[in-house]
Formats: structure tokens, sequence, C-alpha cells
């Protein structure tokens, strides 16, 4: 019932579906927002763990990069980023 042009609603309706296993959908909704000119670092990251996940390496380092670039802003996101930077040191050495 929550008003879905919200950002916060859409990424939790994102977030719900990834929770639930569906997968497919989750990351329709997470590409629409890190699509934005503004987009959400949450679903940036989420939607790399998705890729990623999935053995999509190219696309998951692009989206795991976007997200160092928008969450560098962000101190509640520095767990995240130094995640992600280790992340993409292990894609680059190939593990």
């Amino acid at each position: 019932e929550a008003d879905p042009s919200k950002r916060i609603y859409f990424f939790n309706r994102g977030l719900t579906l990834h929770l639930a296993g569906d997968l497919e959908r989750a990351e329709a909704v997470y590409r629409e927002l890190a699509d934005e000119p503004d987009p959400v670092p949450e679903a940036l990251y989420n939607l790399a763990v998705i890729l990623d996940g999935r053995g999509d390496l190219e696309a998951a380092k692009a989206h795991y990069d976007n997200f160092i670039g928008v969450s560098a802003n962000r101190p509640d996101l520095d767990d995240e980023a130094a995640i992600v930077k280790e992340r993409l040191a292990e894609i680059e050495r190939g593990d």
C-alpha cells in the first residue's frame, strides 16, 4: 500500500523479493534503481551480489565499482565498501 514512487519503498520491495529467493524480480527492481541518475547505493550492491552469484563477473564488477563511487560520501556504508573492495580484488586475481 506504500507509494511505489518513493525509492525506499521500491528498494524494500526488491529486498523482500531478494530475501524470498525471487532473484529475477529482485534484479529487475535493483536494475531500475541502479539506472537512475542518482542510483541507490544499496541497490547497486545487491544487484552486484546477484550477478556475482550467477557468475556474471564483468557485470558484477561494474556494479561493484559504481557502488564504490556512489557510496563514497556515505559513512554508514563503509563496511560494505570494504567488502566490495576485497571482492573486486578477488575478481581481479581470478578467485
